[in-house]
């Protein structure tokens, strides 16, 4: 029987993996870092009680603002944030659903639109032999429309977890 892959190949498969992840797992262990320092000056505890304060009654505003710039800026990096966006959806009484929606469903959001993205656009495209952004009409389009879906959703469901915390698909968990 024929193997598609050498033993070797099998061995190295995990570690080749993490040395081509380097750059994400690095830029992630720096950023988480970096806001553990910032963290233990008490500079972030500040820095969310004045933006909790500051969007009080505008709640939606933040988190379609949020939902837009993760979009428009797909990457994966934004896992990094996850904590920092947590701790904002908890200061606004929001639960952790909204919070991972809006740094993983945003940057899904932007890799579907793939307007901005490098990967989705400059390095496929150039693969697939296709004009640099050809297609972008379509892409921003597409982009508009899950975006605006989404800022339904996300609304909706952020006014119901607000006016009662026990409708929140998260609650006992």
């Amino acid at each position: 029987a024929q193997n598609p892959i050498k033993i070797f190949d099998f061995f190295m498969a995990v570690p080749n993996g993490l040395a081509s992840s380097g750059n994400l797992i690095f830029f992630i262990l720096i950023v988480g870092g970096a806001l553990q320092v910032i963290q233990a000056t008490g500079a972030i505890d500040i820095g969310l009680k004045n933006l909790i304060k500051k969007f009080a009654g505008k709640e939606n505003l933040l988190l379609i603002a949020i939902l837009l710039t993760f979009g428009l800026l797909s990457s994966e990096e934004f896992l990094a944030f996850m904590p920092l966006i947590y701790m904002v959806c908890l200061g606004l009484g929001f639960d952790s659903l909204i919070a991972a929606f809006l740094v993983l469903g945003s940057s899904s959001i932007g890799y579907c639109g793939g307007m901005t993205n490098a990967y989705t656009v400059g390095v496929s495209q150039t693969i697939a032999e296709l004009p640099m952004f050809s297609g972008i009409g379509y892409r921003a389009v597409a982009f508009i429309v899950f975006e605006i879906v989404s800022m339904i959703w996300l609304c909706t469901y952020a006014n119901k977890i607000r006016k009662n915390p026990e409708k929140s698909l998260m609650y006992e968990i």
